[in-house]
């Protein structure tokens, strides 16, 4: 059995994750690549942080270049939606197709066996609110939190929610309702008949929870490219045990194929494979295909989901310091690594000034071994040209702390 490079598992994962050839210039994204980009890596990441624009928007640009992001939302939260938002890794916007494999994981929501909200939702006063809820979203047709009253209950972290806005998600996540739009990125609530389009709900069939798994684990590595039984379990947020026995099946099936490769150190390792993802390897090893791409990624990429891949495979350790206090980060508050033909080379703390349009780049570094030449420059240069576009900027202002020669050399570019 061959054992596959560093190099090669690299530039399969990149090309499987669809960050391996830089985007065309002067290209008008069409919102059938948007979803196509999004079916092909399962799902984007919701988060709040948003120091430029927040990270679903993010990972699409780095594999897309500059798009219409209201494309994105159009194809999420239009009648005739593509895409709709439940659980995956996290909270994430996933294709309309994954929701009769949702359905197991809406039922175990609503026996009870999923969520530490589950003990709240059956106390009878509890059980009195949700109800209400229920019946009055069915008679205003969609609902926003703050249609309730506050009940004199403060906000704050979500076990400190009012009881109806626990309601509410305690409903969403049993499938009763569902995300129909977002308003200044509030949830706006639908009944889920209503929200998701009948062709889907009528004509599929409900999924057992064993098949929800396997197709899960299924999927995601066809889309992580290559992994560890373990990371790609992280993927999908299952935990190891449960996927264990579904790789073996997987195994024998033929589907998903074992192989070895070397890590970050040199070191054999055994990993795992699509079958799908096999010609994509092979071409790699021989030399046809190598990463080209130049972009900065969110911190909740789908790359990184896979735990510990970025250690093993890429000798870069992605932190997310946002939560940390201040005079304990090192890279900045939600800086985004830095994509570099096949390495994660470094990374840029932004904050975008939305009263001036001007990108601050608060904190660059570069990683250890590696030189700031011409070429890499160059190419760190044209990305963030392009995302100052994305984010319709006209101004970068450079007050980094950090590698002080990529800083210098940027700013003079820039």
């Amino acid at each position: 059995m061959p054992v596959y490079s560093r190099e090669s598992v690299v530039t399969t994962i990149l090309e499987c994750q669809h960050l391996n050839n830089n985007p065309k210039n002067n290209y008008s994204v069409t919102k059938k690549e948007i979803y196509r980009v999004v079916n092909a890596i399962k799902a984007l990441q919701i988060d709040t942080l948003q120091m430029v624009k927040r990270s679903h928007y993010l990972v699409l640009w780095s594999r897309l270049g500059h798009y219409n992001d209201e494309d994105l939302d159009e194809l999420c939260y239009s009648n005739d939606r593509k895409l709709f938002e439940y659980w995956y890794h996290a909270a994430c916007i996933i294709p309309i197709s994954e929701f009769p494999y949702r359905i197991p994981i809406m039922e175990q929501y609503r026996q009870g066996n999923r969520g530490s909200g589950s003990k709240w939702a059956k106390e009878v006063t509890n059980a009195k609110i949700i109800d209400e809820v229920l019946k009055q979203t069915c008679k205003m047709g969609q609902v926003k939190s703050s249609d309730f009253e506050n009940q004199g209950v403060s906000k704050g972290s979500w076990w400190n929610w009012k009881p109806t806005k626990r309601a509410l998600e305690h409903l969403y996540n049993c499938g009763d309702l569902s995300v129909a739009n977002r308003e200044n990125f509030n949830k706006v609530y639908g009944l889920t008949k209503k929200v998701i389009p009948k062709r889907v709900i009528g004509k599929t069939p409900v999924k057992t929870y064993d098949e929800t798994c396997l197709h899960d684990l299924y999927e995601a590595l066809k889309s992580t490219g290559i992994s560890t039984p373990k990371q790609l379990a992280n993927y999908t947020h299952m935990k190891l045990t449960q996927a264990k026995p579904l790789l073996e099946t997987l195994l024998k099936s033929q589907k998903v194929v074992s192989i070895t490769g070397r890590n970050f150190r040199g070191e054999k390792t055994s990993l795992i494979i699509h079958k799908d993802n096999m010609p994509i390897l092979r071409r790699a090893a021989d030399g046809d295909l190598f990463p080209k791409r130049t972009t900065l990624l969110s911190p909740f990429d789908n790359l990184f989901w896979a735990k510990g891949r970025d250690v093993d495979f890429f000798g870069f350790e992605q932190i997310l310091e946002c939560y940390k206090p201040r005079n304990l980060r090192r890279w900045g508050y939600f800086c985004l690594p830095i994509l570099h033909q096949g390495k994660l080379i470094g990374r840029i703390d932004p904050k975008l000034d939305r009263r001036t349009n001007t990108l601050e780049l608060r904190k660059i570094h570069l990683e250890e071994n590696y030189k700031p030449d011409e070429k890499m420059v160059h190419s760190i240069k044209e990305s963030i040209l392009n995302f100052m576009k994305f984010h319709n900027a006209t101004n970068v202002s450079i007050t980094s702390v950090g590698t002080g020669e990529l800083s210098a050399k940027l700013r003079k570019s820039l």
